[in-house]
């Protein structure tokens, strides 16, 4: 399976990262509004969408991310409100702590180039990579050597349903594995595909800090797991 650069990727999209022969998009055109720059994660009042502001490029690779409006600051709180009283969020916060907060030497390092703001692709490798070493699973990361993309559509069908509709709960989503079918680019699709495989393997529920409240969200971003899960994640990832 062929999968886009994610920030801080849903649960869906590392499993079918872990798949064998996944891969890595890199020569694609950027695509606004997806899971390139925005990911989810589970509050007091239901889902909370985190987007990372950009400079627009035609190529995924060449979009870099913008610094204003102090976005960093604002998702750390966010994330931090959201996930203080989670299990492990203690446990983890200072290994993701720099990915919105860096030091006052990475801070120096980046003002001392005005000229330049990190890649959004640069970046969200840097995560993908800290969240596999903090899973404790070894995983090569492989690339595509020339544009494949089609065969990851559905999960841009997938996010952008998410972003228009509030998310069920109890595990499931009215829309799981139809958008497949709704591709208008894919011309194979199947209700048993892999993407529809992975996603029913998120329907059992684990622990979240407010499922009392607002029931079980299934497949927000990685952080929901690793936070409620801790060391655990990547059994429930992996079986």
């Amino acid at each position: 399976m062929v999968l886009p650069i994610a920030y801080f990727p849903p649960i869906s999209w590392f499993k079918a990262l872990l798949l064998e022969d996944s891969l890595i998009e890199q020569h694609e055109n950027y695509m606004k509004q997806t899971l390139r720059n925005r990911c989810q994660i589970a509050t007091a009042n239901g889902v909370q969408r985190l987007s990372v502001p950009i400079i627009k490029a035609e190529k995924t690779t060449d979009v870099l991310i913008a610094s204003h409006d102090n976005w960093q600051q604002k998702q750390w709180h966010a994330i931090s409100t959201a996930y203080g009283e989670s299990a492990f969020f203690d446990y983890y916060a200072d290994d993701l702590k720099p990915f919105f907060l860096p030091s006052q030497k990475e801070a120096t390092e980046v003002l001392a180039s005005a000229s330049e703001n990190p890649h959004l692709f640069t970046h969200n490798l840097a995560i993908i990579r800290k969240l596999l070493e903090l899973m404790d699973i070894d995983h090569e990361l492989r690339f595509t050597e020339t544009f494949v993309g089609e065969t990851y559509t559905a999960f841009n069908a997938e996010f952008k349903r998410m972003q228009n509709a509030e998310p069920t709960v109890g595990g499931r989503r009215e829309s799981q594995c139809r958008m497949q079918n709704d591709s208008p680019t894919n011309n194979n699709a199947q209700p048993n595909s892999a993407f529809c495989i992975l996603h029913s393997a998120l329907n059992k529920p684990y622990y979240q800090v407010f499922r009392e409240k607002i029931g079980f969200i299934s497949d927000l971003s990685i952080l929901d797991l690793l936070f409620n899960l801790g060391p655990e994640s990547a059994c429930y990832l992996l079986k």
